[in-house]
């Protein structure tokens, strides 16, 4: 019981808080206690290494974090708490999370919206294609078009002709007067890409008079190599365009004949054919 009672005294011994009579008894039962005596010299040596060792300060926003810990306030109550200002610029992890979560999202829209790009693309390929017309876009095109080939009428003497056959006879034997350069000029204008202009034009005036649109036109390498259109043509003007077409090419397999359900506009996807 006296060594309980020593023990429970020591702190306050070290401190020297108590009156002579009390110091006196403490140190008289240390002597002659070594259980207290060993309990003394390690509190005592505890209480030296504790100060000995460096003081630090609290961090500056160590209350304001205890106090938002008590308050326990939702996360958007005690987002002003974070707004930059004389205590330096804090960044919580609400706002981290609310900017990853926006980055998050725009990524997910944008990958979509390419993947739909693309598989648009995919869907169209097949030539390279230019939109033309009033109602410009894939929109205009969206209903499937009647799929037909325009060959144009072989008329006599369209014909390439050989260089080896291009003589002049003026002077009544054959001599050539044309240079090599307008010989390949005069090949050249039986080019299929010429013919395809030819043909397109003559087809324009057809569908400018029908009322109608050229809507999409599909080349191959250079834009100048058109390889087919799309067209626009109203219902009331289908068969007048038809028959016009006939007149300078003939259609392949021909064109049907349309039927009372058919929309207001009919789309017609003419692809060319110069080689026959």
């Amino acid at each position: 019981m006296e060594c309980a009672k020593i023990k429970s005294l020591l702190s306050e011994y070290m401190d020297k808080a108590f009156d002579n009579d009390t110091v006196k008894e403490v140190k008289e039962h240390l002597l002659s206690c070594k259980d207290c005596s060993r309990e003394y010299f390690k509190l005592k040596s505890i209480t030296e290494e504790l100060s000995s060792m460096e003081r630090y300060r609290a961090p500056s926003n160590l209350l304001n974090k205890v106090n938002i810990a008590i308050q326990k306030r939702p996360w958007y109550l005690r987002l002003p708490d974070y707004i930059p200002g004389s205590g330096g610029f804090r960044l919580p992890m609400e706002y981290v999370t609310l900017a990853a979560t926006a980055v998050l999202v725009v990524f997910i829209f944008t990958s979509i919206y390419i993947d739909n790009e693309k598989d648009n693309m995919i869907a169209g390929s097949g030539g390279n294609r230019q939109f033309l017309g009033s109602n410009t876009g894939p929109s205009a095109v969206s209903v499937e078009p009647l799929e037909l080939q325009f060959i144009p009428v072989s008329r006599k003497g369209s014909g390439t002709v050989s260089a080896d056959n291009l003589f002049s006879v003026s002077s009544g034997k054959p001599s050539r007067d044309l240079q090599l350069p307008d010989i390949l000029k005069m090949m050249d204008m039986d080019s299929p890409i010429l013919k395809n202009q030819k043909i397109i034009s003559s087809l324009n005036e057809l569908i400018t008079k029908a009322g109608g649109d050229i809507v999409l036109k599909e080349h191959k390498g250079a834009a100048e190599n058109i390889d087919a259109i799309t067209v626009s043509i109203p219902k009331k003007s289908y068969d007048s365009f038809i028959q016009g077409a006939e007149e300078i090419g003939r259609f392949h397999p021909p064109a049907p004949a349309l039927t009372g359900k058919s929309a207001d506009q009919v789309l017609v996807r003419i692809r060319f054919n110069v080689n026959e």
